[in-house]
């Protein structure tokens, strides 16, 4: 009798893979494209993958850059469980990127698939497996900085970078064995249950949904390749007939929208959203399209999977889940709009991995929350409502302005698909900068509005109009990216 209760309570993630893996082992338990692993197919590639590890010394750091492919679940498997310890990063980020990433982290080694990464930066390759090569990236003493590695720590991974530079979180095998088993208790995966990712695998929202709770139940995890378009999309929804779906906004926005996909494709119990609440208009087209609601469950990258959303209450994130304490704090006068959410689960992180200030320790208080930077409050049914942020006021020359505010009043002119604003330094002095992503509009239309709506103060000053933003694999803008303009 499978009990995934006792293979959470041993703590042993090894122990865990072990035996779903022989209870399991001639069933699917991984899918991409047209590829597959049987679960004994996975154990044996997870033994592959933890060997090719072991060319590392031990606990040597090691940046790990996923595709979506099979292989790359029993390395993920593999890296947590190795004495190395992997950095796993979003696979859209650039070779300059990489670098400063490395170097900030105090990392010297790479895993790819890519032939040549680096052309600013000497490197040697040491070994291959499955496609994945590994890289000795020779960095200048002077330019790499030392890390905060502790002994516990099992593996990393990385905030959005949607704030600023992305930092590197450390987490123990017990923090991530307790966000799968939490989720998997909410959720209810079972064995028969067929789970359709189209995160990629590095994200929280893959790692929170889609790895430990498909091991706990022996299910099938299917993994999204290639472009994220309807008909690809479509194509797997049919060959696999998935029973939860997993997908950021973006992806449900676009799937709504795509008339070669009706409901009679989607024999869904579960379709779960995470990283942005998805608009409401787009959740009511989508129930009317498909007959079953979006859950947009609460997580943060350093706390791990919150709250599992079961839809009793549209416009919430739903109630907490097993593991999660959550609390408010006053912010005085605006407590109308909201306190601030304090989160304490069993799945937070440790410390972040480099030596950068602000450390992770001055976000937890005395008692252990997490300090967020959403505002919030408990509905009567128990739910989590957002209702905002605070790290985003701008305050110039004394007067504070909510960008939300901007942002919305630009959204309404219909060639606009984003907007980013922030506070920008030109000519030596603090402004108001909107960064709108769309076709077809000008500076001048924009000012026009703003003029027309908001308070002189409010009215951007600067203007930047970009065809696409740069953003994560999640969706989210990069606005350190963004900034750079």
């Amino acid at each position: 009798m499978h009990n995934t209760f006792n293979y959470f309570n041993s703590g042993n993630l090894h122990n865990s893979i072990v035996q779903t893996c022989l209870e399991f082992a001639v069933y699917p338990a991984v899918t991409c494209g047209a590829e597959s692993y049987s679960y004994a197919d996975l154990f044996n590639e997870y033994y592959s993958f933890q060997q090719f590890l072991k060319l590392l010394p031990e606990r040597e750091t090691v940046l790990v850059k996923l595709s979506n492919k099979k292989s790359s679940l029993p390395l993920i498997l593999a890296g947590i469980t190795a004495s190395q310890v992997p950095l796993f990063c979003d696979p859209v980020w650039k070779e300059e990127e990489i670098l400063k990433i490395l170097k900030r982290n105090g990392t010297r080694y790479y895993i790819t698939e890519e032939e040549n990464p680096f052309g600013a930066c000497a490197y040697a390759r040491m070994g291959e497996k499955t496609g994945y090569k590994l890289y000795q990236v020779f960095i200048p003493e002077d330019e790499l900085e030392q890390n905060n590695l502790l002994p516990e720590t099992a593996f990393c991974r990385f905030t959005s970078g949607t704030t600023g530079f992305s930092r590197c979180l450390q987490f123990s095998e017990k923090a991530f064995m307790s966000a799968g088993y939490y989720w998997w208790r909410a959720s209810a995966v079972k064995h028969k249950d067929v789970v359709y990712c189209l995160s990629t695998l590095n994200n929280g929202l893959a790692f929170n949904t889609s790895i430990l709770s498909v091991l706990f139940s022996g299910a099938h995890l299917v993994i999204h390749n290639g472009n994220l378009i309807p008909s690809s999309i479509k194509k797997t929804l049919l060959a696999h007939k998935p029973s939860i779906l997993i997908a950021f906004p973006f992806v449900y926005e676009q799937l709504i929208h795509a008339d070669k996909i009706t409901r009679s494709d989607l024999q869904l119990r579960l379709a779960i959203s995470s990283a942005a609440p998805l608009k409401e208009a787009s959740s009511h087209a989508w129930e009317e399209k498909f007959g079953i609601g979006i859950c947009n469950y609460y997580g943060i990258a350093e706390v791990g999977p919150c709250t599992f959303n079961t839809g009793d209450e549209t416009g919430t994130l739903g109630k907490l889940l097993e593991n999660a304490d959550i609390e408010f704090e006053s912010l005085g006068e605006s407590d109308s709009i909201g306190k601030r959410i304090l989160v304490r689960t069993t799945s937070m992180a440790l410390a972040y991995l480099d030596t950068h200030e602000p450390a992770f320790a001055e976000r937890i208080n005395p008692d252990g929350y997490y300090i967020s930077n959403d505002r919030g409050f408990i509905s009567l049914l128990g739910n989590l409502v957002l209702t905002g942020r605070i790290d985003r006021t701008i305050n110039i020359e004394g007067r504070k302005i909510d960008p939300v505010e901007i942002e919305n009043l630009i959204k309404t002119i219909s060639t606009v698909t984003d907007v980013y604003v922030s506070k920008k330094q030109v000519q030596s002095r603090d402004v108001i900068a909107a960064y709108i992503e769309g076709n077809g509009i000008d500076a001048e239309t924009v000012t026009k509005l703003c003029v027309k709506v908001l308070a002189q103060y409010k009215i951007p000053q600067y203007i930047k109009i970009l065809e696409t933003f740069p953003r994560s694999s999640t969706g989210k803008v990069s606005a350190g990216l963004l900034e750079i303009y």
